[in-house]
């Protein structure tokens, strides 16, 4: 009996194992949407209201899904070091440590935060949709892998905690 349990937490280890990759594809593949969708709505609050940038990164942190929501309510929380920091680096830093998004997924948000409330908006429109459509491109590889990839991590978890059972056996 306690054999076969063993066996069991050993295959549910590697299945386990192999579904983390798995996980965090998913998990960065909703990031990426979270953020164009947060993107699209920065977009529409430029065009129309044009608030001031307190009020406007206020009402996307309430409306924009996290990890974006979080990070715009941290840049808000940021603008009152604005006179010793740069409003680039309190971009930066949110999006950087509350942005859900590492290595290439990260660069065109780090960019945006150059461009927010310096340039005009021909330019800053422009700036944004280069930054949505990356953000789409970045989505659609991450599905297309998880698509492609994600029942072989399975297996492979699988195939690793068999591999053990027979080991250890």
């Amino acid at each position: 009996m306690i054999r076969l349990t063993g066996a069991v937490l050993l295959l549910l280890g590697g299945l386990a194992l192999g579904l983390i990759p798995v996980w965090e594809l998913s998990r960065r593949a909703a990031a990426l949407r979270a953020w164009g969708d947060a993107l699209l709505l920065l977009k529409g609050e430029l065009s129309f209201a044009l608030p001031a940038m307190p009020q406007l990164l206020e009402t996307l942190s309430h409306k924009a899904l996290s990890p974006a929501g979080e990070t715009f309510a941290q840049v808000g929380r940021g603008l009152g070091t604005l006179g010793e920091r740069s409003f680039d680096q309190i971009w930066t830093q949110a999006v950087t440590q509350y942005g859900g998004l590492q290595g290439e997924d990260l660069a065109p948000l780090l960019r945006l935060g150059e461009t927010l409330g310096r340039y005009g908006r021909e330019d800053r429109d422009r700036v944004l949709e280069a930054v949505l459509e990356q953000l789409s491109r970045r989505e659609e590889h991450c599905r297309e892998e998880l698509k492609n990839k994600g029942r072989a991590y399975g297996a492979l978890g699988l195939s690793l905690g068999a591999f053990f059972i027979i080991f250890l056996l």
